[in-house]
């Protein structure tokens, strides 16, 4: 009996593990992975390409109008992530320009993502393939450009 109840606790233990390194490795949203919730968010600020150094006021732009953020949700919701190690994003992910999205909330700590083509890199949470990019990084320009047009500084 000691035997059995063993080998039922071995086995659930496994499958659990086994479950658990599944969802890890799970296929799931951009937007799903950066903290978003619209009733605590302060400001979304974005950079376009990190290359060029740091800007004056620390990011090229920020976002204080929820439908600016509404926006800029759900272009990154349109591309699906898988959890990769860190060597593989550094070796074949990581090429081109970056950009960068810092989302700050009131009551939650922020979340900063650096978006490339093929890869992402989410501070403190990992990094992941983007599984039906490449990435548009134009877009994410031009809706900077559109919105700096709207609001100079």
């Amino acid at each position: 009996m000691k035997r059995w109840l063993l080998l039922v606790a071995f086995i659930g233990g496994l499958a659990c593990l086994s479950m658990n390194l599944f969802f890890y490795y799970d296929e799931r949203s951009l937007e799903s992975l950066i903290y978003y919730n619209e009733d605590d968010v302060m400001i979304i600020a974005v950079t376009t390409d990190i290359t060029k150094g740091e800007q004056a006021n620390g990011y090229e732009f920020y976002l204080e109008n929820r439908e600016q953020m509404e926006e800029l949700m759900a272009f990154l919701s349109t591309y699906q992530v898988k959890r990769v190690t860190q060597n593989h994003y550094q070796r074949q992910l990581l090429y081109g320009t970056q950009q960068q999205i810092f989302v700050s909330h009131y009551s939650h700590t922020p979340s900063v993502a650096f978006i490339g083509e093929a890869g992402v890199h989410l501070v403190d949470d990992g990094t992941y393939q983007v599984t039906n990019g490449p990435i548009d990084m134009k877009w994410l320009a031009e809706f900077v450009d559109k919105k700096k047009e709207r609001n100079p500084e």
